[in-house]
């Protein structure tokens, strides 16, 4: 908790102070609550909106954002958090036990038809990292 500067309860504060650190992204990004969460959420983004039928993804970026930080991306936002899932998706791809060991963090049970073969793997933990992401920037933690 101390991460996330909260209080040590021995007094009454009305109101905690709003701060982001690194160490708050290291939690985010890694904590397994986390990754499990992003993982679920990347799931219920890949159901609603599929990638064949919008190739930038741009429906699935735009509800990722309006869920976390209620609002839709800017063009360079889209932009950035397109090369990153290119990105991730090239790596899942080239490296399908790394998908197998992200998708596997949590209790929640894996969804097996996007788990049903490498392809759909890559494309889920690619979404997840991209929803990993979004759930670290300051502007997801902070209200301004």
């Amino acid at each position: 908790m101390l991460t996330f500067d909260a209080t040590s309860r021995e007094t009454c504060t009305a109101r905690r102070e709003l701060t982001t650190t690194p160490l708050q992204a290291l939690v985010f990004l890694n904590d397994p609550q986390y990754v499990e969460a992003s993982r679920v959420l990347a799931e219920k983004l890949i159901r609603k909106h599929p990638s064949p039928s919008d190739p930038k993804r741009t429906q699935r970026w735009d509800e990722l954002f309006r869920r976390l930080i209620s609002r839709v991306p800017t063009d360079a936002e889209r932009d950035v958090i397109e090369g990153l899932y290119h990105e991730q998706l090239s790596h899942f791809t080239q490296h399908p036990e790394n998908a197998k060991q992200l998708l596997a963090v949590g209790e929640q049970p894996l969804a097996s038809d996007l788990a049903a073969d490498d392809a759909a793997q890559a494309d889920f933990a690619a979404t997840t990292i991209v929803v990993q992401t979004v759930i670290a920037y300051d502007e997801t933690v902070m209200l301004r």
